[in-house]
């Protein structure tokens, strides 16, 4: 009998603890832990696409290394729950005059970032000087295939050095010193932009532009995805703002679900293009087949625009 109340008990302690941490309760409501739910739902799927999906990847000491993907899940769970619950996290509140004075210097960051992403470019061509001509034509090929785009930039970054292109190793500390800045201000500059001035606004859209006509250039996918999610993310927060205030309709639900597939069904084509052009979607499914084994036909590219 004892036995039976300890384990009735340990249940009801189990549930307990599992409704503090996953309902709201006092300021910590559903739509305030829903962003941490959906991150840890998105690198909880991603472990298991890499433990269980089609690429057979070597793994040294698997124990050591889930057990540190799990502390790190259950980490950052815990810091974002302690830390909306702080004081800090709900008293401080930017004034309308602060958020005005605040948007050029914005705007003044998003024109900066984008003069470092394109000076970037050109690096990442290999490029020594600010050579527009060979810039484009270059972009040109990969856009037209991106498969040969994804082959040449493979060939090149393996010598490519900093002290070879536009900026040398001092560049390369400037942009690991940047990379702390880089999207926070595109995260700031999407979830403001109609408060921007003219310039914040032209750089920002050409940002995007820029960013999704390099990446198709060099046929990557995933940093595609991240446009989506920058283009995505005010229509989120936005509906998580009226279910937090509790005034979220059926509309708002609709609206959002409609976009998030067109976009899903947007990225998922490109995605498989991406995959046709580089060959990859044609032997993922050989037996022994392992990411790193896509065989491109190197003797489709063009001497003239082998890289050097």
């Amino acid at each position: 009998m004892n036995g039976k109340i300890d384990a009735k008990s340990a249940v009801q302690t189990a549930g307990s603890f599992l409704k503090r941490l996953f309902k709201q309760d006092g300021r910590v409501n559903g739509a305030t832990l829903l962003p941490i739910r959906l991150t840890l739902i998105y690198l909880a799927f991603s472990v298991l696409v890499y433990a269980f999906g089609p690429f057979d990847w070597t793994t040294s000491k698997p124990v050591l290394f889930y057990s540190l993907l799990l502390l790190y899940m259950v980490a950052l769970w815990l810091g974002y729950r302690i830390g909306i619950k702080k004081t800090f996290s709900v008293s401080i509140e930017w004034s309308t005059s602060s958020t005005d004075k605040f948007m050029p210097i914005l705007s003044a960051l998003i024109v900066i970032n984008y003069l470092i992403y394109v000076v970037n470019i050109f690096r990442d061509y290999g490029l020594q000087t600010f050579d527009f001509p060979e810039l484009f034509r270059q972009m040109a090929i990969g856009i037209k295939d991106p498969g040969l785009g994804y082959h040449y930039r493979y060939l090149r970054i393996e010598t490519l050095q900093g002290t070879d292109v536009i900026g040398g190793t001092v560049f390369t500390l400037v942009n690991y010193a940047w990379g702390f800045f880089r999207y926070p201000i595109l995260l700031m500059g999407m979830l403001s932009f109609r408060k921007l001035n003219i310039w914040g606004k032209l750089f920002m859209v050409l940002y995007l532009i820029t960013m999704a006509l390099f990446y198709l250039s060099i046929g990557t996918t995933i940093d595609v995805l991240h446009i989506f999610l920058l283009l995505e993310l005010p229509a989120i927060l936005s509906t998580f703002n009226v279910w937090y205030k509790r005034k979220l309709t059926g509309r708002h639900v609709v609206k959002l679900a409609a976009s998030l597939l067109a976009g899903v069904l947007l990225v998922f084509g490109y995605f498989t293009w991406m995959m046709v052009s580089r060959g990859g979607i044609n032997n993922y499914d050989q037996p022994g087949y392992n990411v790193g084994g896509v065989q491109l036909n190197e003797n489709v590219v063009p001497k003239a625009t082998q890289p050097t």
